[in-house]
């Protein structure tokens, strides 16, 4: 629902756009930074209002966005991209009930993880509304959460590399003027990638190992 919500005030944003007066068209730079907040709970409880006890998911997660594009022609401009996630995952199997009534789990695992991505962007722009897509030229991702998955030396706590075959952005966003040449950004960012190294090794059995995510991003843009 919230990524339903943020998508519809995007497109509001590019409808209402005609409202405001067309920009200066000397302006070829555009440098963007933004943030990314996201929380996702589960838990299990006899009756709503019981005592909270152990939860069965418990996920938090910050992203760090920065990203310069210089115009190349109308509508399309090209740059490059910088993202930097940190975040903290717990995941256990419900078990029961203690005496104050309070969730006990099992099975508890998880760990912190973080992901940098950086590589170049192309944009497409149509009034204040525009299209992002990106490359991961490097990729890499430490998880904690993951020693299940060996790389073919025997390591599992080094980071995973993406493999460049499939190391996607794409992101959908919208800006309003704040003052002059400050806007305020938001945007709904999807990301695709497969790993297929750890530790600077192939993953056991040539395996891969894919992941994607959908995160909105909110900040400020600047046009130079």
């Amino acid at each position: 629902m919230l990524y339903r919500f943020i998508i519809l005030c995007v497109l509001c944003i590019h409808f209402y756009s005609d409202l405001f007066s067309q920009e200066n068209e000397k302006k070829v730079w555009t440098v963007e930074a933004g943030l990314s907040v996201s929380m996702f709970q589960q838990q299990i409880k006899a009756e709503i209002g019981d005592p909270s006890g152990q939860k069965l998911l418990d996920e938090y997660q910050i992203g760090i966005l920065g990203m310069a594009q210089r115009k190349i022609w109308k509508p399309v401009s090209g740059g490059i991209f910088f993202i930097y996630d940190i975040g903290s995952r717990s995941m256990a199997q419900f078990a029961g009930f203690d005496s104050l009534g309070r969730t006990i789990t099992t099975q508890e695992q998880g760990g912190k993880y973080m992901e940098l991505w950086l590589g170049p962007v192309v944009r497409v722009t149509v009034s204040r509304l525009s299209l992002d897509i990106g490359y991961a030229i490097v990729g890499k991702r430490i998880d904690d959460n993951r020693t299940d998955i060996a790389s073919s030396s025997g390591s599992t706590s080094g980071s995973f590399s993406v493999n460049p075959k499939v190391a996607w952005l794409f992101a959908l966003g919208a800006v309003v003027p704040i003052q002059g040449n400050v806007d305020f950004m938001l945007k709904v960012e999807y990301r695709i990638r497969y790993y297929n190294q750890r530790d600077g090794n192939s993953l056991s059995g040539n395996i891969e190992h894919g992941t994607q995510s959908l995160a909105p991003f909110a900040g400020i843009s600047i046009r130079l």
